[in-house]
C-alpha cells in the first residue's frame, strides 16, 4: 500500500473499533442503572467496559472532520451529496424503529394502527423532536455538524497561512466551554451553563483535520500515549464508581463525551492509531483481516442504525439465561454480525435497484 492508502486503512481501523464501542456500550449500558441494592459484580464490569469505550463518538466525529474539512466543494454539492446519503437511511430507520418500539416495547399496539390519525402525528412529532429511538441522537448531531461545515472549510482555508493560529483557538475555547468548565462543575458545583451556548462537538471535528494533516501533534511519545491512556481510562472507571456509590445511582458525568478524562483518551487512541506504523509485510491473512475492516468501516453507518434492534432481543432473551460475562460475548457477535449482515442486505438491495433505474 502507499502512504494515501495506509493512512485511509487507519481511518477504516478507526471506524472498525468506534463501531464495536458503541454495540458494547449498548450491551452493558442497562446494567449500570441498577444499583439501587449496592455495587455488583455485573456492575463494574459494565463500568470498565463501558469506560474504555466511551472514545466511539469522539472519534467518529473526528474521522468526519478529517475526511470533510480540507475539501473544497460547492455548497450546494455538498449538501446534495452528504444530505442524500444519510436522510433517506434516517428516514428508513426512523419508521423502522418507530414501528418496532409500537410492536415490542409498547403497550398501545391496538391505538397505534396505521389507519388511524395519531399514527402519523405521533410519527413526526417524534420524528422533530429526536425521540423515535435513543441512538438516533448521533444522526442530529452529524446534520448539525454538515450544516456548519461550509463555514469551517473557509475558516480553515483562510487560516493555512497563519498556521492554523485561529482553528487552534477555535479548539481551545470549544475545549474551555465543554470539556473544562463542566470539569470544575462536578468538583466545585459551580452550576454554571455558559458551555451550553457553545458548538458541541465542533472541537472534536476540527481536531479530526488538523491531527490527521500532521498540522498539529499532540502526544508524541506513543509509548508514554499508551499508558496515558489506560490511566486515564481507569480515572472514569475509578470516579465512576466512587460517584455511583456515594449518589447509590449512576453518576455519568465521567462517561459524557465532554468529559475531560473521555477527550484526553479520545485524542490519544485517534493520534495513536493515525501514527500507527506497520513494519512487517502483510500476510494473506491479514490481508482478509483487512479486507474485513474495510468492509465494516464501509458498513458502520447502517450497523450504528440496526444494532439497538439485536441488542433488544439479546437482553430479553439471553441476559437471564447464562452467565453476564457470557452474556456480553453472545450478544456482542449476534448484534455485530447481525447488523453487518443487514447492512450487507440494504447494500445489495441499492445496488440492484440503481441497476434497474439505469436499465429503464
Amino acid at each position: 500500500m502507499n502512504q494515501d492508502e495506509k493512512l485511509f486503512f487507519r481511518f477504516d481501523v478507526l471506524k472498525f473499533v468506534a463501531i464495536i464501542m458503541v454495540i458494547f456500550i449498548h450491551i452493558v449500558c442497562r446494567k449500570l442503572y441498577e444499583i439501587e441494592n449496592g455495587i455488583s459484580y455485573e456492575w463494574i464490569v459494565s463500568n470498565v467496559i463501558d469506560s474504555f469505550c466511551r472514545s466511539c463518538v469522539p472519534i467518529f466525529v473526528m474521522v468526519s472532520g478529517f475526511f470533510l474539512l480540507g475539501k473544497d466543494e460547492e455548497i450546494t454539492f455538498f449538501f446534495k451529496k452528504r444530505f442524500l446519503k444519510i436522510i433517506p437511511k434516517f428516514l428508513i430507520y426512523s419508521v423502522i424503529f418507530y414501528l418496532f418500539t409500537i410492536i415490542f416495547q409498547s403497550n398501545n399496539f391496538k391505538s397505534a394502527l396505521f389507519f388511524k390519525k395519531s399514527f402519523y402525528v405521533n410519527f413526526v412529532k417524534q420524528l422533530l423532536n429526536g425521540k423515535i429511538y435513543y441512538h438516533l441522537w448521533y444522526v442530529y448531531m452529524i446534520i448539525s455538524i454538515y450544516l456548519v461545515t461550509p463555514i469551517l472549510r473557509k475558516i480553515i482555508l483562510w487560516d493555512k497561512e497563519k498556521k492554523f493560529k485561529n482553528t487552534k483557538y477555535l479548539i481551545f475555547i470549544w475545549g474551555f466551554f465543554w470539556i473544562f468548565i463542566p470539569f470544575l462543575d462536578t468538583f466545585l458545583k459551580l452550576n454554571t451553563n455558559a458551555y451550553n451556548q457553545i458548538g458541541q462537538y465542533i472541537g472534536y471535528f476540527l481536531l479530526g483535520y488538523l491531527i490527521g494533516n500532521k498540522k498539529i501533534e499532540i502526544f508524541k511519545n506513543k509509548k508514554v500515549n499508551m499508558i496515558l491512556f489506560f490511566i486515564f481510562n481507569f480515572l472514569i472507571i475509578y470516579f465512576t464508581y466512587i460517584f455511583s456509590k456515594k449518589d447509590s445511582k449512576l453518576f455519568d458525568h465521567f462517561y459524557n463525551y465532554h468529559s475531560i478524562f473521555v477527550f484526553v483518551v479520545s485524542v490519544m487512541l485517534f493520534e495513536f492509531i493515525i501514527n500507527f506504523e506497520v513494519k512487517k509485510k502483510p500476510k494473506n491473512k491479514n490481508l482478509k483481516l483487512k479486507k474485513f475492516v474495510k468492509a465494516v468501516s464501509t458498513a458502520t453507518f447502517d450497523i450504528y442504525l440496526m444494532h439497538p434492534i439485536f441488542v433488544y432481543f439479546c437482553e430479553n432473551y439471553f441476559k437471564n439465561k447464562m452467565g453476564y460475562g457470557k452474556y456480553i460475548a453472545v450478544s456482542f457477535f449476534i448484534v455485530f454480525l447481525g447488523a453487518f449482515f443487514v447492512s450487507l442486505i440494504f447494500y445489495y438491495v441499492k445496488k440492484l435497484l440503481e441497476r434497474s433505474i439505469k436499465w429503464q
